[in-house]
């Protein structure tokens, strides 16, 4: 249990700014499942793998036992897997991480020009997202896994799906209401 509380402490901190170490190497491992044109801006939906990141030596809570399916299951839950980001032309304005608390759910917003990080409560149902989820499947942890009419069944315990849908959804709305395409909130991506 100290190492999924260590993991999730280290990637918490690290999420909303996705940073690099001195060989460039990104600190928490992530890769895009898909891009969205809004206008002229590109919306990109990234996913953190549990797997990859909870094996990352420089992370500083190198794996170097199996996780229980306890642990597996804890941090499968609470730890953001979904993060977008909005720019035009290479050109960040916002980057949004997806909180996946158990009572509230929310989208994290941070403008890296302005270094203002705010937050938006959304109506997603549900205690897991369908990326985390398919990726508890892929990676057969607990070979009873399944998923069926919406739902996971992992380690005896049955959790409600965040279809990608939905989520997309949720986001595209609290864009447009919050104006999250403004030109002013651009920053250049080193």
């Amino acid at each position: 249990m100290k190492f999924i509380l260590a993991f999730g402490l280290i990637l918490s901190v690290n999420l909303v700014f996705a940073q690099k170490n001195q060989s460039d190497d990104p600190k928490l491992y992530s890769y895009n499942t898909s891009i969205e044109h809004i206008g002229d801006f590109e919306l990109s939906f990234d996913y953190y793998p549990l797997k990859r990141n909870m094996e990352k030596e420089a992370l500083g809570v190198y794996a170097e036992r199996t996780p229980t399916l306890d642990e597996i299951a804890y941090a499968a839950m609470n730890m953001t897997s979904e993060l977008f980001v909005i720019s035009k032309d290479s050109v960040s304005a916002n980057i949004i991480t997806f909180m996946n608390d158990k009572i509230v759910k929310e989208f994290a917003v941070a403008t890296p020009s302005t270094g203002e990080n705010r937050h938006f409560k959304c109506s997603l149902k549900g205690q897991i997202t369908e990326n985390r989820a398919n990726e508890l499947i892929k990676q057969n942890y607990d070979p009873k896994a399944s998923i069926d009419n919406g739902k996971l069944t992992f380690n005896k315990t049955e959790y409600v799906i965040i279809t990608n849908e939905k989520m997309k959804e949720a986001l595209l709305k609290l864009i447009t209401k919050e104006g999250l395409t403004n030109e002013d909130n651009r920053v250049i991506i080193e």
